[in-house]
């Protein structure tokens, strides 16, 4: 069974809460970010549950058993618990559902906290993972003597609420129980809950939880603080025994976590309270609450040692996992290891060459930047006004993660070779050099699939102003730590961001918002925006974020040499890019971007089409011969792109009959670009070849849902 395909920003779910935007989802699950239609118009985070039911009466009784849970979870009234304010069944996608809407929580969870920590060259000091330890313990103590327990604390379920810097613990384990109790034949959970190297010996063994267990579970989050590396990392999977060695703790609190992490629950601390006790001995406090530490930006910590002793192999994510809205490294933090100088492809060709230097020099060109990049990074956790600085041990190396607008190249029969495939030959090394290129600035290169995501060096945005109001600046400090995991720099943000809100508020059309008290609503909408601005461009792979602001828009025929070695016109090239545009950013529909933000994301859509084109020419060639059929079908993800190249000789009739929803856009086009069908929705086109060459057919889905397509293609010989 496929999973459940994502709902739009803007759908109305329960006539009650708007889709803000997606924030995870795991294998039965979707998690987003809504807003209340009515009322105060809170944010709230909407868990959407869509397990394929059992039938007749196991049915209902797990749905009984689902309702019970989710009321008896909305009881707990603790000020460190993620709150349940509403959960009601639905409908989604013709499937029965349920949803569950918690509180939001401002801030960054520890996973979050980790890896900004990594990437600065910093872990976490003892007394800080010991002071979340005292926050978290009390949380325990009042599930356990409710008669629950968390089941699945893991450093993405435990965060830091800004507005305090409390300790809050999100996502309880017994919805994915419930869950995997509703899809009995789903045979991938060997236990119900839990994430890899957070769970106990008993749960992998039995699939059984206790109190127990949760102080495993919050003792192995520990242990991936202190190391900066997973848990399972330094456990042995057999006897559950762990490597103290790679461990930095004092004796006295290692005795802690190694009764916490004993492998039989009975040798375990006997309740939450008691390891509490013994942790506030470490802090020789009195039983009584104590500020907490804020982990703020400008926390200090340990520096880290980046040495290859200190490299650990990185770890997948369960299916059950609802990852953070977040594009940095995976959970593992520290690359799985340095590889050697990873081989460029090497061509004697002068043309070639030119090629891949004009093609270079179109898509990547660097405009006019302002300043040299530092030799140093400067830590972007820290303040602006007091900035710490580490000399790098090696180039910043950037992923490229696979691009969002997926696009499937068939080749509708095997074009000749020859200048054809130097060209495609050309193309390939460009993007080949080009990644290695922008990945390591030509210096201690390693395999993309290694490489890891850094922060700007010297990010410009200034620290929110002290006379705001302290809720003001957490929201800003917010949106700041958005911006950097998307991979955004300040300046592009910015101006991209006053497009929207000259746009949106055309009296404030040139304005920025002051400081002053009567602004501070004008601040909150331009805050809005910016947050909306972010998520709108998540459709962007992670490269050509951090490159917005630095394409070349003035130079536009190496672009369209770049598609022509793909056997793309320039009319068709452009006209994608229109088409994905108009998608992603409806208000522009129609129009051709003039605004240099907009100029910008224009260009960043086609780094990643011709990107994605090269990712796939792989694919196995489509003949179609003389009087012969093919009808290549399958689904189209939202903004998908495939693309069909036909070779057709001259007199040869063609016909493409597209059967598929009028969201897909259909554009067929001639050897020299021009475009046979003009009308996007219309489903078919036939004719006859006025010249030899390379007919393309163009599909992309505009349709916020997946959508089937099967497109018949029948040539019959010349007269």
């Amino acid at each position: 069974m496929s999973k459940v395909n994502g709902i739009q920003s803007g759908e109305i779910i329960g006539d009650r809460y708007c889709i803000l935007y997606e924030l995870g989802r795991g294998r039965w699950s979707q998690t987003y970010l809504v807003r209340e239609r009515e009322g105060k118009c809170e944010r709230g985070v909407l868990k959407l549950f869509t397990p394929v039911l059992p039938g007749g009466e196991a049915a209902a009784k797990a749905t009984v058993r689902f309702e019970n849970a989710a009321r008896k979870l909305s009881r707990l009234q603790h000020p460190q618990l993620s709150k349940l304010k509403h959960f009601f069944p639905t409908s989604f996608r013709d499937r029965k559902s349920w949803c569950c809407v918690y509180e939001c929580v401002e801030g960054l969870n520890y996973q979050e906290f980790l890896q900004l920590r990594w990437q600065h060259g910093r872990r976490f000091k003892e007394e800080e993972v010991i002071e979340l330890l005292r926050q978290s313990l009390p949380i325990l103590v009042y599930l356990h003597q409710k008669g629950m327990i968390h089941g699945d604390l893991a450093l993405e379920n435990i965060m830091q609420r800004q507005a305090d810097k409390q300790t809050v613990f999100i996502d309880f384990g017994a919805f994915k129980q419930l869950v995997a109790i509703l899809n009995p034949s789903d045979k991938k959970k060997r236990f119900y809950g839990g994430m890899a190297g957070y769970d106990a010996p008993e749960r992998l063994r039995a699939g059984t939880a206790g109190p127990q267990s949760d102080l495993y579970a919050l003792g192995a989050i520990a242990i991936a603080l202190l190391s900066a590396r997973e848990p399972q990392q330094l456990r042995n999977p057999e006897s559950f025994s762990w490597d103290w060695s790679q461990i930095p703790a004092s004796a006295d609190f290692q005795e802690i976590l190694q009764r916490m992490l004993a492998p039989e629950s009975s040798d375990r601390f006997s309740d939450a309270g008691t390891t509490l006790e013994a942790v506030r001995a470490l802090l020789w406090e009195p039983q009584s609450e104590a500020e907490p530490i804020a982990l703020t930006q400008a926390t200090v910590a340990e520096p880290i040692a980046l040495t290859q002793a200190t490299v650990a192999e990185p770890i997948a994510l369960t299916q059950e996992t609802v990852a953070p809205e977040i594009h940095v490294p995976p959970p593992s933090l520290v690359p799985s290891s340095l590889s050697e100088e990873s081989e460029v492809p090497r061509t004697d060709s002068e043309t070639d060459k030119s090629i891949e230097e004009s093609l270079a020099s179109a898509l990547f060109s660097i405009e006019k930047p302002k300043s040299e990049p530092s030799s140093e990074v400067v830590s972007t956790v820290g303040s602006h006004k007091s900035r710490s600085r580490s000399v790098t041990t090696s180039r910043q190396v950037v992923r490229f993660q696979r691009s969002r607008v997926l696009v499937n190249l068939a080749l509708v029969c095997a074009y000749s070779l020859g200048s054809g495939t130097a060209g495609w030959w050309a193309s390939r090394l460009w993007i080949d050099r080009n990644a290695q290129l922008l990945a390591s600035e030509g210096e201690g290169r390693v395999s993309q699939s290694k490489a890891l995501n850094f922060l700007p060096a010297d990010d410009p945005e200034p620290e929110p102003e002290a006379s705001l109001p302290e809720a003001e600046r957490e929201r800003k400090l917010a949106l700041r730590d958005r911006r950097l995991r998307s991979g955004l720099n300040y300046e592009f943000f910015t101006q991209l961001t006053n497009e929207f809100f000259w746009d949106t508020y055309p009296s404030q059309t040139g304005k920025t918002p002051s400081l002053a008290p009567e602004d501070s609503v004008w601040r909150e909408r331009w805050d809005t925006i910016g947050t909306d601005a972010i998520a709108r461009l998540e459709f962007l792979s992670l490269s050509a974020r951090q490159r917005l602001g630095r394409y070349n828009t003035e130079e536009r025929d190496s672009i369209v040499r770049a598609a022509a070695s793909f056997k793309l016109s320039e009319k068709a090239l452009f006209d994608v890019a229109e088409m994905l545009l108009a998608y992603h950013f409806p208000e522009i529909a129609g129009q051709t971007p003039q605004s240099s933000a907009l100029l910008q994301i224009e260009r960043a859509t086609i780094a990643d089409f011709l990107r994605s084109l090269r990712s796939q020419q792989s694919s196995a060639p489509i003949t179609l011969a003389a009087n012969e059929a093919e009808s290549p079908s399958g689904t189209l993800q939202p903004g998908e792109v495939k693309v069909f190249f036909l070779q057709l000789e001259a007199g040869q009739t063609v016909s493409a009959i597209l059967d598929a929803d009028l969201s897909v856009s259909f554009a067929v086009y001639h050897p020299n670009g021009d475009r046979l069908l003009e009308n996007s929705k219309l489903r078919s086109w036939s004719g006859r070849a006025s010249e030899n060459g390379i007919y393309t057919c163009i599909l992309v889905s505009q349709s916020p849902v997946a959508n089937a397509y099967n497109l018949s293609l029948t040539a019959t010989a010349s007269n």
